[in-house]
């Protein structure tokens, strides 16, 4: 046990890296510098300024055939022109097939984008003669853990939220830009909450909050609320002059699925279900929930252990990372001995840490570091289940980390520790 609380000691010391320190960012640069290709009729790059004076010759654009002239112009949002997102061209427009370098000479100290883009000219130009973008509703509104700013140490945690799904539907010509697709949602009736992510900086210019077409709107958990008719708006803003409009859709967010308002609440009613999503929501996120809260659900909302042994060896669609994480986040808040969970976990990595790929085994012996750190480290509270557990994850495994050991594999230092118990 001596062993043990060092270990742990060592492990509050990382623990400090948990609080919250957010690092000023200006909202300013090249918003789509990954994207390394434009069509041929692009009007520009797009550079989200501060400055509402930006001059064209604030830059300096390089092509194959040199240095050119730069010229601006500014794309329509909320239906008026407005003077903090511009694009940026050659004076005389892009050539088809060609390279070009667009660099802002100014300071850029502090940006939260780049100073500087490259891309190519596609041959060929981005043509919308489908149908407009369609919002579509990821079925019924639903209860589930959803990253949230929050107070409580770190900047953002996994809480109960009240969430309607959906998803944007694209007209073909705009895949191959997706990553540089403009996203903005309009309502009509009550007004969705504002969906702010975390304590540390403001969203992606443009962005959804699940990436690329996926996107969502919510409400508190406990007391949901708002009825609204929701359109969304989708445009490739370095060619179109302003968004796109989609079809409208109805939401009520007053009576979602589900009844639990805990994280392991939810966690517990949604193992019951067949829903893959829901499933694969609730495993991946509990981990990063707030579990040092009164209202986390620990112990009374626990999922009971054969729901905990069926989602390990049940066919749900659930990530195996977040099975692993799910599994390990129950085991280290279970107050009281589980050796049945604990052995089910360290069961699940016997077959890759006896696999012939080198890669695999790596993986595995990083995963389960990183497991029986979280049980160590986040148990501590409840300090007479830590090593009854850690017994439980490691009994199936001795052989085969014996094995590894004998074979020269170095083992992480705390691991080791933990297998001296």
């Amino acid at each position: 046990m001596t062993r043990l609380l060092a270990a742990v000691a060592a492990l509050l010391l990382f623990n400090s890296a948990w609080a919250c320190s957010c690092m000023a960012r200006k909202d300013a640069g090249f918003i789509h510098a990954n994207l390394k290709h434009l069509p041929a009729n692009a009007r520009g790059a797009l550079f989200l300024t501060l400055d509402t004076q930006l001059k064209a010759s604030a830059f300096v654009i390089a092509s194959d055939a040199g240095a050119l002239p730069a010229s601006l112009s500014w794309p329509e949002l909320d239906g008026k022109e407005q003077h903090y997102l511009a694009r940026v061209a050659p004076a005389e427009g892009f050539k088809p097939g060609k390279h070009y370098k667009i660099t802002y000479r100014g300071d850029s100290v502090g940006w939260g984008y780049p100073a500087q883009t490259d891309f190519a000219i596609d041959i060929a130009p981005l043509k919308l003669t489908d149908a407009p973008p369609q919002l579509i509703l990821d079925g019924a509104p639903g209860r589930q853990l959803l990253q949230l700013e929050t107070s409580a140490g770190s900047c953002s945690s996994q809480q109960p939220a009240t969430v309607q799904s959906f998803h944007y539907d694209l007209p073909a010509a705009y895949l191959p830009y997706r990553s540089a697709l403009y996203y903005a949602t309009s309502s009509e009736g009550d007004h969705p909450e504002t969906y702010f992510a975390s304590l540390c900086g403001e969203p992606l210019f443009g962005a959804t909050a699940f990436g690329e077409q996926h996107d969502m709107v919510h409400s508190s958990c406990d007391k949901p609320k708002g009825r609204f008719a929701l359109r969304g708006w989708v445009g490739l803003l370095e060619v179109e002059d302003r968004p796109r409009p989609t079809n409208i859709v109805q939401v009520d967010l007053t009576a979602p699925r589900g009844l639990s308002c805990t994280p392991f609440g939810i966690l517990k009613e949604v193992l019951s279900s067949r829903d893959s999503r829901r499933i694969s929501n609730a495993t991946c996120n509990i981990s990063r929930a707030e579990w040092w809260s009164n209202t986390s659900g620990i112990p009374q909302d626990l999922p009971s252990e054969s729901d905990i042994l069926t989602l390990v060896h049940a066919n749900n669609g659930a990530p195996r990372q977040c099975v692993l994480q799910a599994l390990t986040t129950v085991l280290t808040h279970t107050p009281a001995p589980a050796r049945t969970l604990g052995n089910a976990l360290g069961s699940m990595f016997v077959d890759d840490l006896m696999s012939a790929n080198k890669a695999t085994v790596d993986t595995a012996i990083t995963q389960l570091d990183e497991a029986t750190r979280h049980i160590v480290l986040n148990g501590f509270q409840r300090q007479e289940y830590v090593q009854p557990h850690l017994d439980a994850v490691l009994t199936p495994l001795r052989p085969v980390l014996r094995k590894l050991q004998a074979g020269g594999k170095q083992l992480p230092p705390d691991l080791l520790n933990y297998l001296k118990e």
